[in-house]
């Protein structure tokens, strides 16, 4: 299965070594160019438009996308547009955790998107109080390569639940 990866930039490092891993094993091929781009790199200093252009292409590539949430105060911005890639293309979104991006806080939204057919959880439904402790007895926080197995498992049951249905 072809994935792709998305999360703040700074959990490259550790996308890096689980793709690593899970590509030696033969279960996925990570199909996301950008955790391998240096900070200092001139895609990333000079040209974001190819860098995006990257992303995109790489999610076409993708049979699923897996988001990763390290922190509940991080705010994800670009895996947003990712996001909204995948879902436009068909692919499943198996989001790790949660944030302040995917969490209703002020009473007012309820991050309509996250309801979206193609959005899934890999460790529950996503239930949090304001101050991000989970309220639902189902739900637990992942460190990533737990995530990673989690969101997997999803991926496989999605994608062979939609290619038996067609």
């Amino acid at each position: 299965m072809n994935v792709y990866v998305a999360s703040k930039v700074w959990h490259a490092p550790a996308w890096r070594e689980h793709r690593a891993d899970l590509e030696l094993e033969g279960l996925v091929h990570v199909t996301s160019r950008w955790i391998d781009y240096a900070d200092d790199s001139d895609i990333v200093q000079n040209r974001k438009g190819e860098l995006w252009q990257h992303c995109l292409e790489d999610i076409q590539s993708a049979d699923a996308m897996i988001v990763y949430c390290g922190r509940f105060d991080e705010q994800q911005r670009g895996v947003l547009v990712e996001a909204g890639h995948a879902i436009a293309l068909g692919k499943p979104v198996i989001c790790i955790n949660t944030c302040q991006t995917f969490t209703a806080l002020d009473g007012v939204s309820d991050v309509a998107f996250t309801r979206h057919p193609k959005w899934w959880w890999a460790n529950g439904s996503a239930a949090y109080d304001l101050q991000g402790v989970a309220t639902s007895q189902d739900l637990w926080w992942l460190d990533m390569g737990e995530g990673i197995e989690a969101a997997l498992n999803t991926a496989f049951d999605v994608v062979l639940q939609y290619a038996f249905s067609n």
